[in-house]
């Protein structure tokens, strides 16, 4: 007899037998740049730039898109559609499945679907809280003392926090198995898993996001349970907008420059040289604040009072961990605004010749 898991793969194998797949162009780039432009293109729904994002970085290290994806489905989609996050976690976890189905076939496959899917990032706006939130320090402190009961008592507390429950959660799990550097060292609980399968969620969402846990080195799987089962009693819409066209460099649209790449670092330098009211700030600060201006750009995407505020509050956290206070982050912001042509053009010069004419630094 199948188990859950085996049946949502199996239909999830007739879903992509019966769709006319091909294989797309490559496209030039390191694997770094091509792993921002995929994760990028499927925010913006820009579906047949993400899948030969994607299969271009299969092609150079299968073992890096696998990781993307399965870090992008929480990240980046999660409550927005659990059904297209569930089928990744299930895909990516299963080998044998992903070589008797077509292991391009089923990347492609669900690089479309998280294109399509509605966004939601509060599993990694949350994350970004515990990590780095000054107003939920003296929590962190407090909680980080506690013991397994404890914490299990706040993760199933249903009018506790989300915040707290999402941190209880990844304290039982064990922040040496998901480190961060804003996080003690503490090993996981026996009681984290069973924990966790005693929330009221349906087992064709629970049993995926376990399942995927031990592959990843973020508890966002984890976090995406208790959001999903805080999402059961909120009211939200569900948005889709038109996002403008983005000039690209051999296929490459030009936000894929990001901080985490070497083309972007370089953009964001050569930025601060040119502009005099950018000389005070970092260049971490300032791929920070492009990343914020850039990150509304989703095709599809929830709303509501509560998700806004969660989205604001993960923003702040990241913003004051990075040095500035709320002048500082409007006045950069500000400035960007006003040179964002001048980035753009900067950024075209820079993978233009890092592509066609060898690297600019």
């Amino acid at each position: 007899m199948l188990d859950l898991c085996d049946e949502i793969l199996n239909e999830l194998a007739d879903e992509i037998q019966a769709s006319t797949i091909c294989e797309p162009e490559p496209i030039m780039g390191d694997r770094w740049l091509l792993a921002s432009l995929l994760q990028k293109a499927i925010r913006r729904g820009d579906t047949q730039t993400a899948k030969k994002a994607a299969a271009s970085l299969w092609r150079q290290d299968r073992n890096s898109v696998f990781r993307r994806l399965i870090t992008i489905a929480p990240e980046d989609i999660g409550v927005g559609d659990l059904d297209a996050v569930v089928k990744t976690f299930l895909a990516l976890t299963s080998s044998d499945w992903r070589k008797k189905v077509g292991e391009l076939k089923v990347i492609l496959f669900l690089v479309g679907a998280l294109c399509e899917a509605h966004k939601n990032r509060l599993s990694e706006e949350i994350y970004t809280q515990i990590e780095k939130s000054p107003e939920l320090a003296k929590v962190k402190r407090k909680m980080v003392d506690a013991d397994d009961i404890q914490l299990m008592k706040t993760v199933k507390n249903q009018r506790s926090d989300l915040n707290k429950r999402c941190m209880a959660a990844w304290l039982l799990l064990g922040t040496r198995k998901y480190p961060s550097d804003f996080m003690p060292g503490r090993g996981p609980s026996s009681y984290a898993l069973s924990t966790l399968r005693d929330l009221p969620i349906s087992s064709s969402i629970m049993e995926p996001c376990l399942k995927v846990l031990p592959k990843t080195q973020w508890p966002l799987a984890g976090f995406l349970l208790l959001i999903a089962h805080k999402m059961q009693t909120e009211s939200f819409e569900l948005v889709e907008i038109d996002i403008p066209a983005t000039p690209n460099v051999e296929g490459i649209p030009i936000y894929a420059l990001d901080t985490f790449t070497r083309t972007g670092q370089a953009s964001f330098r050569k930025l601060r040289s040119a502009i005099d009211e950018l000389r005070e700030f970092s260049l971490n600060q300032i791929g920070l604040a492009v990343f914020y201006l850039e990150g509304r750009n989703l095709n599809k995407y929830m709303v509501s009072p509560f998700l806004n505020e969660m989205q604001w509050k993960g923003e702040y956290a990241d913003i004051y961990s990075s040095g500035l206070c709320d002048a500082r982050y409007i006045g950069l912001k500000t400035v960007l605004t006003e040179h964002w042509e001048t980035l753009q053009q900067i950024r075209s010069d820079i993978l233009k010749h890092t592509l066609l004419g060898g690297s600019l630094w």
